[in-house]
């Protein structure tokens, strides 16, 4: 199969995989999936050659592929269809970085730390330079690194998939590591939603309440009545939006109508003026009630 990857200065090779190295690779963890990847290349062979380049010692290094590498080297292969490019490290690493992200193969933490590499460690590039490059949003880049300075506990649940990245994410309020890694543990073992852990560290007002780690959070028993009216004020509002967005279709088709046009302009209004009022009545109900309950963490 012909390359599909383009680059000004590229060479369509075969190269004898011993002279192929696995340096500074964006993916830290992907044995698992490796065995898969045999199989697959033993029925079919290697359907996309891996990218390369030659680095400053002469030798070849991956930029692309590591997984194809390894699963070629499992199967004997002698030789790799490679694409050679010419580039620095920068180059380089954003290439891979981007690779992994398009396919969707990186685990939050590698993301994390080739960002944190990228912008703080080599200094190649800003956060915004990142995310344009990368195609995320500069909170992203910028949440994904703040994930690094989580206690080591908490990373270890990331790593092993107990907790959800997002999840991780609502823990940023909580300053002390120590209470970081006993409300981690208490969102594992409650099996708590973002949206639940964003509840508790909002209303907690102290976080000495926080305890030990035994502790099993208890949400107010008003808590799941606050959750079906917030929902319930959700789709008012959204069936507010839907009504305001046909009307608005309406009078594209009346704007030779000025009597039409203006009525109907009238109602639009209408029901801005009304999704705002249901905003801020949503918010300062939720708010209320929320207030109204005493949240705490039983000894």
């Amino acid at each position: 199969m012909l390359p599909s990857y383009t680059h000004p200065l590229s060479v369509y090779e075969d190269i004898d995989i011993n002279k192929i190295e696995l340096t500074n690779q964006v993916r830290r963890d992907y044995g698992h999936t490796i065995p898969e990847l045999v199989d697959s290349i033993r029925k079919v062979g290697l359907l996309q050659p891996i990218l390369v380049r030659v680095n400053k010692e002469g030798h070849f290094e991956i930029v692309c592929g590591c997984r194809r590498y390894t699963a070629c080297k499992a199967l004997g292969f002698k030789k790799m269809a490679c694409v050679i490019i010419e580039a620095g490290d920068k180059e380089a690493f954003e290439i891979s970085l981007i690779e992994n992200i398009q396919r969707s193969s990186l685990e939050p933490l590698e993301e994390a730390r080739a960002f944190r590499k990228y912008v703080l460690d080599t200094g190649w590039g800003g956060i915004s330079e990142l995310a344009s490059k990368v195609g995320r949003s500069h909170s992203y880049i910028v949440k994904h690194i703040m994930l690094l300075d989580l206690p080591r506990d908490v990373l270890t649940l990331i790593t092993s998939q107990e907790l959800n990245a997002s999840t991780a994410q609502e823990l940023f309020p909580i300053k002390n590591y120590s209470k970081q890694s006993d409300v981690a543990k208490m969102i594992v073992n409650g099996k708590w939603s973002s949206k639940d852990t964003r509840f508790v560290v909002n209303t907690l007002k102290d976080q000495s309440e926080l305890g030990t780690v035994n502790m099993k959070y208890e949400f107010p028993d008003r808590y799941d009545e606050i959750r079906r009216i917030e929902r319930s004020l959700a789709k008012s509002i959204l069936i507010l939006r839907i009504a305001m967005s046909r009307i608005g279709q309406i009078i594209d088709e009346y704007e030779d109508s000025w009597l039409v046009y203006e009525t109907l302009m009238v109602e639009k209004n209408a029901l801005h003026s009304q999704i705002d009022l249901a905003l801020k009545m949503k918010k300062r109900l939720v708010k209320n009630m929320s207030g109204s309950n005493s949240l705490r963490l039983p000894n």
